[in-house]
């Protein structure tokens, strides 16, 4: 399942709901990905009180289940990401700021499902799955769907069982 928090009116939100429930479904994990779009003020917030570190950052991932594995209902986790540092980020790479945003989002839910860029070898396999849930979601974005809109919260089903770390952050 995916559900949203928030809204961010230049982000697509149905190409990122389907590339994030491939990535779950791709990598066995199951449950509700909460996505929270939030400003910079928001995520230092986060980032010092879970990270004791005092500075906003793109991306803080959660994993949040702590029940049986394998249950639908189960919350696998959830994704903080900074619509300012996007924005700012996606302006210095010359990028969309909606790609910047579905990139973090995929950052960290791979997190969430088990990768950790701290390792190199684990990092560049990130890397190459980074890239084929972007240009998965830039095509969705830019053919398939309507721009923005919809409910405040959505949920899709998703299969498998889960794997991965406690917590992660990026």
């Amino acid at each position: 399942m995916l559900a949203r928090r928030t809204r961010a009116g230049f982000l697509r939100w149905g190409p990122l709901r389907s590339v994030l429930l491939s990535l779950m479904r791709d990598h066995g994990a199951v449950g509700t990905l909460g996505i929270a779009v939030v400003d910079d003020d928001e995520i230092r917030r986060v980032h010092l009180e879970f990270l004791d570190e005092d500075c906003p950052t793109d991306v803080i991932s959660f994993r949040l289940d702590e029940g049986p594995p394998g249950k639908p209902d189960d919350t696998l986790g959830e994704v903080v990401i900074s619509a300012e540092t996007a924005a700012r980020e996606a302006a210095r790479r010359g990028l969309r700021p909606d790609l910047e945003i579905a990139l973090y989002a995929i950052h960290g839910a791979l997190h969430l499902v088990g990768f950790d860029d701290s390792i190199p070898a684990e990092r560049r396999r990130m890397r190459r799955w980074e890239r084929a849930y972007l240009s998965r979601y830039e095509v969705l974005a830019s053919r398939r769907f309507p721009r923005g809109g919809g409910r405040a919260v959505r949920r899709l089903s998703g299969g498998g069982t889960r794997s991965g770390e406690d917590f992660a952050n990026s």
